[in-house]
């Protein structure tokens, strides 16, 4: 990875990839009681904590070098 990586990612994009990614694991447990709004909700906050994730560790990966 390059100092600039970070520069070059589309956040927002992968933060909706992975909401996607996320929320078709959800629900397929289709004998859940939540109702979808809460199901997309939950998705979309753990899609930031990933994402999170992977920023904390390209800044580490950088500061290693």
């Amino acid at each position: 990875m390059t100092d600039n990586m970070n520069e070059n990612i589309n956040w927002e994009e992968r933060r909706f990839i992975a909401s996607v990614m996320i929320l078709s694991g959800i629900v397929s447990n289709y004998r859940s009681i939540y109702p979808a709004s809460h199901h997309a909700e939950q998705a979309v906050r753990l899609a930031d904590e990933l994402i999170a994730m992977l920023k904390a560790d390209e800044v580490k990966s950088v500061k290693e070098r």
